[in-house]
């Protein structure tokens, strides 16, 4: 079994992946709960994990909402979860557990499992997704192979600045994609202009208001400047933000294909959906755990 976690701003989930993909023992936390005590009760909690449920594990596999460093062993920094600054997290699990412990960017194990779940060709491609949540996540796939970077931030789209926006992110800088374009802000649109309603309620009761178009726009910002950058075979679209009930997915589609260049790449774009659901990133944490250990 690996045990595959999937750490996001709001929320930790932690489940046992058996080889076939089957999900076992998945629990859900309040990010905010695993971890009041620091890293250390993050790294306790899993241990306590895998002993109260009896797993046989043979790695431990965590998706991070953070800049990792290119060996992936250390979490460099993270915008919305104050102690995972400069901390060796692998060594940490590793001494904790007894078992490897594989570091990956929380959007690149999603792409994972959507390759996998859409049997997407990856060779001579460039596969592109996007995964808006409580933040902004982006990851690329050229040929194959995730991108990195020097610092392990490539990608990071949702912290790329808007122009005109003054406001601060949580990593600190002013103007970042995500503080406009994301779950985050998207709360504050609820609770100023639709108090009292849920978030399905925004798209599907107010999808063609100013305020929600306006929303859509800066989402299609980001995507569109990757598309205009990397020309994809394929973007994958997904997160709570874009999962949610009644989500203008048409309108994003137009907004994008209206902001890049026509007739190419406008008219060829190519999008998928990811499914819902809490295991997404909990398998594709499993999925690239294997590929580490050459399973």
């Amino acid at each position: 079994m690996i045990i595959g976690i999937d750490i996001g701003g709001t929320n930790v989930r932690y489940g046992a992946v058996d080889k076939d993909n089957n999900v076992f023992d998945l629990i859900k936390r309040s990010s905010s709960e695993v971890f009041s005590g620091g890293t250390e009760s993050f790294v306790d909690s899993v241990g306590s994990y895998i002993r109260d449920n009896g797993i046989d594990a043979e790695a431990v596999s965590i998706g991070l909402p953070s800049i990792i460093d290119r060996d992936k062993r250390k979490v460099l920094s993270t915008a919305n979860i104050s102690c995972l600054q400069d901390v060796p997290l692998a060594s940490m699990m590793e001494s904790y557990t007894g078992v490897p412990c594989f570091l990956n960017h929380d959007v690149k194990n999603l792409l994972e499992y959507d390759i996998d779940h859409f049997d997407i060709p990856v060779k001579d491609r460039e596969i592109i997704g996007f995964y808006v949540g409580t933040g902004f996540g982006t990851v690329f796939c050229i040929d194959g192979r995730f991108l990195k970077g020097m610092n392990g931030g490539a990608g990071e789209m949702g912290h790329m600045p808007y122009p005109g926006n003054e406001r601060i992110c949580g990593c600190g800088k002013k103007g970042c994609v995500e503080t406009i374009a994301a779950g985050r802000y998207l709360s504050e649109i609820k609770d100023k202009y639709y108090k009292g309603e849920s978030f399905s309620d925004l798209f599907t009761r107010h999808s063609e208001d100013s305020i929600i178009i306006n929303f859509i726009e800066n989402m299609a910002f980001p995507i569109a400047t990757a598309v205009s950058i990397f020309d994809p075979d394929c973007i994958v679209l997904g997160g709570g933000v874009i999962q949610t009930e009644g989500f203008p997915k048409k309108v994003l589609e137009a907004k994008i294909r209206g902001m890049v260049r026509s007739p190419l790449p406008s008219e060829t774009l190519v999008f998928r959906y990811s499914p819902a659901g809490q295991e997404n990133g909990i398998i594709g944490a499993a999925l690239y755990a294997r590929k580490q250990l050459g399973l």
